[in-house]
């Protein structure tokens, strides 16, 4: 992106029968450097921040919790491809439970076991449902 600067040059202005009758200072469009574009975040506090926004835009109940869970997550420095998983695991937990008719708030053995079993229906292991 270029900023443009405003210079000026002066020039003669005409008047009504083309005479020149004084000074006018002009605008030359002038442009600076091409600026690289400047990255606000860090790649994994992007995928923070997008994998937050997809939670919360979800209006699951319990996304609150969950995006605190995924900052947690960052704070502890966790790698990027951490978090996004996490954030994958727990959008799709909400979910379910929004589906089973459960919320966060309401959570019970026999929900985390069903969706447990949900999820080695589709062909996981324990080990990635765990994680």
């Amino acid at each position: 992106m270029t900023d443009e600067i405003p210079i000026t040059k002066n020039t003669f202005q005409p008047d009504q029968n083309g005479i020149e009758i004084g000074l006018v200072h002009t605008p030359i469009p002038f442009r600076s450097h091409p600026q690289p574009p400047i990255t606000l975040f860090n790649p994994k506090r992007r995928v923070l921040h997008r994998c937050c926004s997809r939670i919360a835009a979800s209006g699951l109940p319990g996304a609150d919790l969950a995006v605190e869970y995924l900052y947690g997550k960052y704070t502890r420095n966790l790698s990027s491809r951490t978090v996004r998983q996490s954030g994958r695991v727990v959008l799709s937990f909400l979910r379910f439970l929004y589906n089973d008719g459960a919320s966060v708030y309401t959570l019970t053995r026999q929900n985390i076991s069903a969706f447990v079993e949900y999820e080695q229906g589709r062909g996981l292991k324990i080990q990635s449902v765990i994680g």
